[in-house]
């Protein structure tokens, strides 16, 4: 079978660019043929895509959210180069909705991974912090240019969306959160689990339990890595030793280091930066308590099922697709969003119940293995067939 995968950026800058990645070998060891279709953004950065488009540069580029003639004449020649049997999209973004009206006839699948400009009950989350006056996601404090970007991705981007998702054959979403909300925006789709590839399974004994807690992910305001900051003195006041290892890197790295030295914490807390997978994994295998305090919804939040593939619970907030996988009180702690006591009782919990750590670690590993990415890979592998044989019966 000959795959063709777009996404829009192709460098590992996320859970799905990562994502893409992984699956690429498995994929290929199964026997298909898969190429990846992404921007050229960041070419300082390697890349894992092997065809680029450009973007246009300066202020003008906004507009070509619409339709990028970069994107659409690449894709077209790739196209009659490649000759996919299946087109397997995963964002459009830089690419715009430019390149649906491409597919006609290639069977062709649309992975729902987040917030993009056809998202209607998710698109504020798509917007940069700087659209928000008081730097806080409420559609009700938009600037003049978010409230213009809003006015635009509504009623002149999304009408395009609609309009190219004609020659979308399949709509898949990864959690059951991202499936509700899509149908309430219109979109019938499959719920297909994501996955992840597992990372061994290293279970602490109590006398090498630390307290030791880890973020990872990018540094964004949507993160609410700030509230896990703002947690860390009351933690401090029971644990004193605590160490927090934050790797991830981002635009509000340097508002977050300086909240840390405001809150007279630096002595507790590390920067790591981007990190690879398999530092990242030794990292996980250090700590006793993952963290993932994000205020966006998340679509499912990979980094949970990788940290608990490795024998560790999650503190997580309540928001999105989390609950799919963080079972409350069996594999961690579910928390209130933008409550940074409630995070703060979650972790002294755990760090002064060390048989409670130890079952949750136990728990933890078998609920990841759920999700392993070979399972994921089974579900799309049998729509891709099935998909194929229908365009194939239409032309007989």
């Amino acid at each position: 079978m000959k795959i063709l995968r777009i996404v829009c950026l192709g460098y590992k800058a996320g859970g799905i660019e990562n994502g893409i990645a992984l699956m690429q070998p498995l994929f290929e060891e199964r026997g298909h043929i898969v190429k990846i279709f992404a921007s050229e953004t960041r070419p300082d950065l390697p890349h894992f895509n092997h065809y680029s488009y450009k973007i246009p540069p300066g202020g003008i580029g906004k507009i070509f959210y619409s339709f990028n003639p970069y994107s659409y004449i690449t894709l077209k020649n790739v196209l009659k180069e490649f000759q996919p049997d299946i087109v397997d999209i995963n964002g459009l973004g830089h690419a715009s909705p430019s390149i649906l009206f491409l597919l006609k006839k290639y069977p062709t699948v649309f992975k729902i991974h987040g917030s993009e400009g056809f998202t209607k009950s998710r698109l504020m989350w798509w917007f940069p912090v700087s659209d928000f006056k008081h730097r806080e996601y409420n559609l009700d404090d938009l600037n003049f240019i978010g409230k213009l970007r809003y006015v635009y991705h509504q009623y002149v981007n999304r009408p395009l969306y609609w309009f190219g998702f004609r020659n979308v054959d399949i709509f898949i979403t990864l959690s059951h959160y991202m499936h509700r909300l899509m149908e309430g925006d219109g979109i019938h789709n499959k719920y297909v689990p994501n996955g992840t590839i597992l990372l061994d399974y290293k279970p602490l004994q109590k006398k090498n339990i630390t307290n030791t807690l880890v973020y990872a992910g990018r540094l964004k305001k949507i993160k609410g890595v700030d509230y896990l900051l703002k947690a860390l003195p009351v933690i401090i006041k029971k644990f004193p030793d605590v160490k927090l290892f934050i790797a991830g890197d981002g635009e509000e790295r340097s508002n977050l280091e300086r909240l840390t030295d405001d809150l007279n914490i630096s002595n507790n807390v590390t920067f790591l930066g981007h990190i690879e997978r398999k530092q990242l994994e030794k990292i996980y295998q250090c700590a006793s308590v993952i963290v993932i305090p994000s205020v966006v919804p998340e679509t499912f939040g990979l980094v949970g099922i990788e940290a608990m593939s490795v024998g560790r619970p999650v503190i997580a907030s309540d928001v999105g697709g989390i609950s799919d996988w963080l079972i409350h009180g069996q594999t961690g702690f579910l928390v209130p969003q933008k409550d940074s006591i409630v995070i703060a009782e979650a972790v002294t919990k755990i760090f002064s119940d060390h048989n409670m750590l130890l079952r949750m670690m136990r728990a933890a590993r078998k609920k990841a293995e759920e999700f392993d990415l070979n399972k994921h890979i089974d579900q799309m592998e049998n729509i891709y067939i099935n998909l194929i044989y229908k365009y194939k019966k239409r032309k007989m």
